[in-house]
C-alpha cells in the first residue's frame, strides 16, 4: 500500500509504471490524482467515497452530512477522473443517518459497507459501465476548520447535538466554561437535546439533577453524555464523572462562552 504525502514527484509515476497495474484504489485519501497516474491502470482508478455523489463532494462528508441535519447518506464508488470528487460512478449504497448519529459511528458503518461493496464491485469489474453523476444537487464538503470546532451557544439544541456528534473524534467541538476565577476548555463528544425554559442565556449551566449537566441554547438546551476538560488528562468523561472531578466548574451560574 502506497500513501505518498505529494504526486508531483515525476520519479513516483514512472515508479507506479514499473508495476503494470490493473487497478489503483483510493480510499479517505486527500490528493487529487494528476493525469499521469490516473491512465496508468487498465481498469483506471477507483475512489470509495462517503457519500451519495454528488452532495458532499470533498474533504469531510460524513462530519458535513452530520451537521446538514441530512437523513441519509451513502457510499459511491467513482472511476476517477481529474476532478475533486466529479468521476462516473461504478456503484451506491444508500445509508441511514440516524437521530444522535456520530461522525465515528458512521465512518465505521461505512467503510464496513465499504468493504463489501468494493468485493462486489472488484467481481464485476470488466462488465460495468460507470454513470455519470448527476447535473444537480451538487454541494462541497470543506475541510474542518477550526471555527467549525467553536460552539455558538445561541443556535438551537438541536444544531449544537449534530455539531458536537458530527465532530466527536479527532476534532472535537468545544466551548470556554467561564467561572469567577479562571476560564477552562471543554470538548463536547456526547449530548442530548432537551427542552428548557424560555429566556435562559444560551451557554448558561441550568439547575439540574444529580449526575446531569444541562446547557442553555437559544433554542432549548443539551444535556452532557461525555466531554472532557483540558486539564490534566483531558479524558473523556461521562456527566457524573465530570460534576464529581470538577464541582467547581460545572454548577449553575457558570456559563460557557459562545464561540470562544
Amino acid at each position: 500500500m502506497l500513501t505518498p504525502t505529494s504526486l508531483r514527484n515525476p520519479e513516483l509515476v514512472r515508479s507506479l509504471a514499473g508495476y503494470a497495474l490493473d487497478l489503483l484504489i483510493v480510499a479517505a485519501y486527500g490528493l487529487i490524482l494528476p493525469k499521469g497516474i490516473l491512465e496508468q491502470p487498465r481498469f483506471g482508478c477507483l475512489n470509495i467515497h462517503p457519500s451519495l455523489l454528488p452532495r458532499w463532494r470533498g474533504a469531510a462528508p460524513i462530519e458535513r452530512a452530520i451537521m446538514a441535519g441530512d437523513t441519509e447518506t451513502g457510499l459511491c464508488i467513482m472511476q476517477m477522473d481529474e476532478g475533486l470528487d466529479t468521476g462516473p460512478l461504478i456503484d451506491i449504497a444508500n445509508f441511514p443517518i440516524l437521530e444522535d448519529a456520530t461522525g465515528d459511528a458512521l465512518r465505521d458503518a461505512l467503510t464496513d459497507l465499504g468493504v463489501r461493496r468494493l468485493l462486489a464491485v472488484l467481481k464485476a469489474l470488466p462488465s460495468l459501465r460507470p454513470q455519470p453523476q448527476a447535473p444537480t444537487g451538487i454541494t462541497y464538503a470543506e475541510k474542518i476548520t477550526r471555527s467549525d470546532q467553536k460552539i455558538d451557544w445561541g443556535r438551537s439544541a438541536q444544531m449544537v447535538s449534530r455539531q458536537v456528534h458530527a465532530l466527536n473524534s479527532a476534532a472535537p467541538a468545544f466551548s470556554q466554561l467561564e467561572t469567577r476565577a479562571e476560564t477552562y476548555r471543554v470538548r463536547f463528544l456526547r449530548v442530548k437535546c432537551l427542552a428548557c425554559p424560555e429566556g435562559q442565556r444560551p451557554g448558561a449551566i441550568l439547575d439540574s439533577e444529580a449526575g446531569s449537566i444541562h446547557i442553555a441554547c437559544g433554542t432549548g438546551c443539551v444535556s452532557i453524555l461525555e466531554a472532557s476538560v483540558l486539564r490534566g488528562a483531558g479524558r473523556r468523561l461521562s456527566a457524573r464523572e465530570l460534576t464529581n472531578g470538577f464541582p467547581h466548574l460545572f454548577r449553575p451560574g457558570n456559563y460557557f462562552l459562545s464561540r470562544g
